[in-house]
């Protein structure tokens, strides 16, 4: 019966020791004479704010070199309105994926992906196809999808009846093939076939 007042005597005798000793470590100018041992806890340290560096949407993508490259490489043109923005990084910052036109039916005849760094841009991935043209590209769950026809196997040289389909995401270094599918194209008309008899 005499625990809880030596319990209530002894925590008052410990603050006031705790106050002594906060006390006697100042210096007469109120500050801390003694070095914090205290390590701070990641909560405690500022993050740093990401880097946005320029909004690629601000650059004269046209002038870009590897642009340039892709427009000699191909024979196409650049078209600022064929220009589309996605982040594909997963870094909250869009790319540009400029192709190049071939000005009329043929569709694009490549891309090349860039990506916002400082005031500039620099080159994520240049896609140049051999064979037909008519490449065609859209964002799928942040990831970039280019199409193209390809000819079946008994399909004559006109009218390619297939679309392969070439998925690109970001590996945490470079855009990089994930995946090549070859499916029917659902536009492709009737296959050409021989009249009867020959």
């Amino acid at each position: 019966m005499f625990r809880r007042p030596a319990l209530a005597v002894l925590c008052v005798a410990l603050t006031a020791a705790s106050l002594i000793l906060a006390a006697s470590c100042d210096d007469d100018d109120g500050n801390d004479t003694q070095p914090s041992t205290a390590t701070p806890s990641a909560s405690d340290t500022p993050s740093a704010p990401p880097t946005p560096g320029i909004d690629i949407r601000e650059l004269d993508l046209e002038q870009d070199e590897a642009v340039q490259t892709l427009l000699e490489d191909t024979g196409g043109a650049y078209s600022q309105p064929d220009v589309f923005y996605a982040d594909l990084t997963g870094d909250d910052f869009d790319e540009a994926v400029v192709p190049a036109s071939s000005e009329g039916t043929l569709g694009y005849l490549g891309f090349v992906v860039l990506t916002p760094s400082g005031d500039d841009a620099r080159e994520l991935l240049a896609v140049v196809p051999e064979g037909a043209p008519g490449l065609a590209f859209d964002v799928v769950e942040d990831k970039l999808v280019a199409t193209r026809p390809v000819p079946g196997p008994d399909d004559p040289e006109c009218c390619p009846s297939m679309l392969e389909r070439t998925t690109y995401s970001w590996n945490g270094a470079a855009l990089a093939i994930e995946s090549v599918d070859v499916v029917p194209n659902p536009d492709a008309g009737p296959k050409a076939t021989p009249p009867a008899g020959e």
